[in-house]
């Protein structure tokens, strides 16, 4: 493998890494949240319940700078 050919690979193994690893926390909320209906499910069998969560953008202006959160 010329040396080129090694760097684009060895950049494109951490890429994948790195999306890996971000994806990771949003992985385990996703299995708190089915164990947590599966919890409420065997608490109430048949009952109507709906168990969800939010994720958004907040864009907070202050003068010239600007944060998201």
């Amino acid at each position: 493998m010329e040396p080129r050919e090694r760097r684009r690979y060895e950049a494109e193994k951490k890429r994948k890494a790195k999306i890996e690893s971000d994806l990771e926390p949003e992985k385990l909320l996703r299995d708190q949240m089915e164990l947590t209906k599966r919890l409420i499910a065997s608490v109430q069998p048949g009952g109507d319940f709906i168990y969800e969560r939010i994720r958004g953008l907040i864009t907070v202006e202050d003068g010239d700078t600007s944060q998201d959160y």
